[in-house]
């Protein structure tokens, strides 16, 4: 079996409008989990920043890709609020 990244599981569920649940990691150590929306990448100079509408929060979000330690994809669809960009 191979191993998915990822970016390659966010990318995936973009592609296929599945909502992702992702576990990141803060500054300040703390984890959190969110159920969201995926829509794009960004590179900067301080990495890839992945851009997000956060269920949760019931707002646009972004994080560094770094700080994702883990992504499920669920089976749940949802509908493009602007253009997924992947």
């Amino acid at each position: 079996m191979r191993y998915i990244s990822i970016r390659e599981k966010i990318i995936k569920a973009g592609k296929n409008l599945n909502l992702i649940k992702i576990k990141s990691i803060k500054k300040d150590g703390t984890h959190t989990e969110r159920i969201c929306e995926p829509y794009s990448f960004r590179k900067r100079s301080t990495g890839i920043i992945f851009h997000f509408f956060c269920r949760l929060r019931n707002d646009w979000r972004s994080l560094r890709l770094q700080n994702i330690y883990e992504v499920e994809i669920l089976e749940e669809k949802f509908k493009p609020r602007e253009v997924v960009e992947f």
